[in-house]
């Protein structure tokens, strides 16, 4: 090899050498960042599993009570001095920061099965329990079974179909086990349960969901009007529903309104979660003296919503026996400035002023209300 040859083969050798040397610099420096991230990841519930002793937690968890948790789902109550609690703070805020929409911005979505099951990877296995849920769904009318729906549980669009019933495996948190379920249906009305499994060693929660069915119109929606079905009357000013991005919508919609008699609801004729929020932060469970209901969707599958500051009119028609409980025990001169409106999004319905009236004469509850839930 004469000594050209020799002092390309010794350049082309050291550049191969340390082109092999970077690239390796490269990959260990991912595989390092990765690490770290996972770490990073993994951390967020190490730290406080860490605290968690095993002799403590029966403790801990008779320490937390089911409206505790209510009030976890709606980042209202923290207890820093129980890590179980921290824990579920902790797991809960990371299942909402992933939602793509609200309950009550679009129809059929919120957090996927698959956010929660990677969210669920990465808590340590001793933390997590398996469970079974089977709900038998049908018309409260009829008593048929009803063939389609959407099943969310705490937030989670969590459904499957076998044989005419909702059935599903799914894991959760250990000592947290609360759950608000919400069943969704076209052609009804949203049915609400509550279902848990504290302190308990079954894993099966089963449940029967009875529904009722909605009327279900199209209307070109933006002008004043008034929409009018049995039992119920909505009043609307002009453009006071508006899109996600607020802005005015005056287009067709579909709209589904719902009335619950005081014997549907107090009878348990329907499935309805009671279970309310008062202005004092306190968990309560109400009576009903009925209850009207209305959607507004539009071409997208979007829930339209109230503009800011605008209210809409809601009227239901009740009868003499109504008439005498609400004068005795709720309304007292037959009026009261507030009212109760159910936030699907905390499974919790919650108190706000209103502009209510009592008409005795025409037998009308009417109430001017800022939600449309």
């Amino acid at each position: 090899m004469n000594k050209n040859k020799i002092i390309f083969f010794l350049i082309f050798t050291l550049l191969f050498s340390l082109n092999l040397s970077s690239c390796w610099k490269k990959d260990s420096s991912k595989t390092t960042i990765k690490a770290e991230k996972q770490e990073k990841i993994i951390s967020k519930y190490e730290k406080i599993t860490k605290k968690i002793k095993e002799d403590k937690l029966d403790t801990m968890r008779e320490n937390i009570s089911p409206d505790d948790i209510s009030l976890m789902q709606i980042d209202a109550y923290t207890w820093s001095k129980n890590p179980l609690s921290d824990l579920w703070n902790t797991f809960i805020s990371s299942l909402k920061n992933s939602e793509e929409d609200k309950l009550t911005d679009n129809k059929n979505w919120w957090i996927s099965v698959q956010t929660l099951e990677k969210e669920l990877g990465e808590i340590p296995e001793n933390f997590k329990r398996k469970f079974e849920l089977e709900l038998d769904i049908y018309d409260f009318t009829t008593k048929e079974k009803i063939s389609s729906w959407t099943v969310y549980v705490n937030g989670v669009n969590l459904w499957s179909f076998e044989k005419w019933k909702a059935t599903k495996k799914f894991e959760w948190l250990k000592w947290i086990e609360s759950f608000d379920i919400l069943i969704r249906s076209d052609n009804y009305w949203d049915a609400m349960l509550h279902l848990n499994s504290l302190n308990s060693e079954g894993k099966l929660l089963i449940g029967e969901v009875a529904m009722k069915k909605a009327i279900i119109e199209e209307k070109e929606i933006g002008k004043t009007q008034e929409i009018k079905i049995p039992w119920v009357s909505i009043k609307l000013n002009e453009c006071s529903l508006v899109t996600k991005s607020w802005d005015c919508y005056k287009w067709k919609a579909q709209v589904k309104i719902n009335f619950v008699s005081w014997k549907e609801a107090n009878e348990w004729q329907v499935s309805l979660n009671r279970k309310a929020l008062t202005k004092e932060w306190k968990i309560v469970y109400l009576q009903s003296w009925g209850m009207a209901f209305v959607d507004f969707i539009n071409s997208d599958w979007d829930f339209l919503k109230l503009k800011n500051w605008e209210k809409i009119e809601i009227s239901y028609k009740i009868n003499d026996e109504d008439i005498q409980n609400m004068e005795q025990k709720k309304y007292g001169n037959g009026e009261k400035n507030w009212y109760w409106w159910y936030d699907k999004n905390s499974s919790l319905w919650k108190e706000e002023n209103a502009k209510i009236s009592l008409d005795i004469k025409n037998k009308t509850w009417t109430a001017k209300v800022s939600h449309l839930y």
